[in-house]
């Protein structure tokens, strides 16, 4: 499995200024991805066009790009435009963060019963897996992600997520280069306030052992389903599919109010710091404020 470029950071900065102004960034990343407006460290948060494809591919790839066992980096990145086109093609929201001009994460999401932002995408991705037919390693591929949709959709049956859920967000995906800058919270904050607002009262997702598992269990949503891979399995999938799939569920309401209540508890550390530093008497805080960043995978998009 490709080590994974996307991180998460706890922030327990040395001295009070710099944790500070780490508080007020992220919050204000928060805010600005919600309000969808630029924030003060020129990171826009807006809907996803189609051109976004390319870079949303070359980061995947970057990410978890399958440059072994096909040793071929162009089948990779075939492979990786795949993943992305299957969890765009149901996708009803979108909201994509740049940086100066440049990708640095994007939320998919599918609604209950709204329609699709991009049909074009099925049909791209039928062309597709026509060129991935053409070689020995793409039908072994398209095999192996086959076989792990089956798994993710038997999960989803076996754990009854698939009947009780609003939203499915079919993929989360924050650039390495996003470190830092609060892109990860905004977004994962700008999609909870955009459930609220269309009246998604549960959600679910799937991740695995490719991505920052942890961050789910942070955001306090529950674990419905798991699925190990072990040597019995078929070879293609075993190559392909992460060792560890679990699928998420949780309430919009609960989550929001959590994410909203640590907003608000960085900024009382923020005041309580401008304090400390006008009296000379600043001493460390010890904390822990976190700065989390996840990607979803799941190739059992319908």
């Amino acid at each position: 499995m490709p080590a994974q470029n996307v991180t998460k950071q706890n922030v327990t900065n040395r001295n009070v200024t710099s944790q500070s102004v780490t508080n007020q960034r992220n919050a204000a990343n928060r805010k600005g991805a919600a309000n969808g407006v630029r924030s003060a460290s020129r990171v826009e948060y807006r809907p996803m066009s189609w051109d976004d494809i390319e870079a949303i591919t070359q980061e995947f790839d970057r990410t978890w790009g399958r440059a072994e066992p096909t040793d071929s980096p162009q089948l990779s990145k075939m492979i990786s435009r795949r993943f992305v086109l299957r969890y765009l093609a149901p996708s009803t929201s979108t909201r994509t963060a740049c940086l100066d001009g440049r990708f640095m994460g994007v939320t998919l999401v599918r609604a209950v019963g709204q329609t699709p932002l991009f049909p074009r995408a099925e049909e791209e991705l039928r062309e597709l897996d026509r060129e991935l037919a053409l070689s020995d390693a793409g039908r072994h591929a398209l095999h192996g992600m086959a076989l792990q949709r089956d798994i993710d959709t038997q999960m989803e049956q076996d754990s009854g997520v698939d009947r009780d859920s609003d939203a499915e967000l079919e993929l989360f995906l924050v650039a390495a280069d996003a470190r830092g800058h609060g892109v990860g919270g905004g977004l994962w904050h700008a999609m909870l306030e955009d459930f609220a607002s269309a009246g998604v009262q549960r959600f679910h997702l799937h991740t695995d052992s490719d991505c920052d598992m942890g961050f789910y269990d942070h955001q306090r949503m529950t674990r419905v389903a798991q699925r190990n891979i072990s040597d019995a399995d078929d070879t293609d999938l075993v190559l392909f599919a992460p060792e560890i799939s679990r699928i998420y569920a949780g309430e919009t309401e609960q989550i929001l109010g959590d994410v909203q209540h640590m907003d608000r508890t960085e900024t009382d550390h923020t005041e309580t710091s401008h304090i400390s530093r006008a009296d000379h008497t600043a001493q460390p805080d010890n904390t822990r404020h976190s700065n989390h960043t996840a990607a979803v995978r799941k190739d059992g998009a319908r």
